[in-house]
């Protein structure tokens, strides 16, 4: 019982809550359901809130909730990493075996030779000063931008529209080079991605995927992004790890897998 003072001389005595069910499991009043996740992991010893499954395993379950519905559909991949405030975000670009994404509008800023190089390569968009015009009036229609060394001045123009789109090009991450070929090659059929709020999101498959194709493209994908992990713990003092890995698709919910 909890004694609530008050301005008459007699206190108010009113009843507390319970703190524990008839089980022994705690009431939680307000709070949410991963804190209460955390008490169970915390009392039982276990580290996983849920019994991650194999990748075989989580397509079934999958594709039972998606009968009916289009092949064409994706399998989304979900990495959380436990991070820390500071430190460099996972991101790097992938070409999947089997790729499932269409391919990708790429733009060049370069001139002369080098434009007609990007032209005969693939890309849709190629120019100098016309493309930087385009771009700053708001026209933004690609998905990868490269540039040419000689080119390279223009881009300080265009840096605070491509920078928050994560288009600018840039030498460390190979998207201003002199072998525009297979700069182009790479980009129109890898896919990038990058660490947002401690979780890195991209598709991976389709529905209509073997089990070995999705397996293949699943593992090629987590080596790579263990090794940036490892890259980013060796430049910092505390280190950061793969948490969980949710497969998903678009009506599907969410399957902890083994990767």
């Amino acid at each position: 019982m909890a004694v609530v003072k008050t301005r008459h001389r007699q206190p108010i005595v009113q009843p507390t809550k319970p703190t524990e069910n008839e089980y022994g499991q705690p009431i939680w009043y307000g709070a949410t359901v991963r804190s209460a996740h955390r008490w169970n992991r915390k009392k039982e010893g276990d580290q996983s809130m849920i019994q991650a499954m194999s990748i075989p395993e989580a397509m079934r379950y999958i594709r039972a909730a998606e009968v009916g519905q289009s092949p064409q559909l994706p399998y989304d991949i979900a990495i959380k990493i436990d991070t820390i405030n500071g430190v460099a975000p996972v991101r790097g670009a992938i070409l999947f075996p089997k790729g499932s994404k269409k391919p990708s509008v790429v733009c060049v800023i370069a001139d002369g030779d080098a434009a007609k190089e990007a032209r005969e390569a693939g890309a849709s968009i190629v120019g100098a000063e016309e493309v930087v015009a385009k771009i700053l009036d708001g026209d933004v229609q690609f998905d990868k931008c490269l540039a040419h060394p000689d080119s390279f001045p223009l881009l300080s123009k265009v840096a605070r529209i491509l920078g928050p789109r994560n288009l600018m090009p840039s030498v460390k991450r190979g998207t201003v080079t002199t072998d525009l070929t297979n700069a182009i090659k790479d980009a129109l059929g890898k896919q990038d991605y990058r660490e947002q709020q401690g979780v890195v999101r991209l598709p991976v498959g389709q529905l209509d995927f073997t089990e070995e194709e999705l397996e293949t493209n699943i593992r090629l994908l987590m080596g790579q992004v263990k090794t940036k992990v490892q890259e980013i713990n060796k430049t910092t003092k505390k280190s950061i790890k793969v948490a969980e890995i949710v497969l998903s698709s678009t009506h599907a919910p969410g399957c902890v897998i083994k990767a």
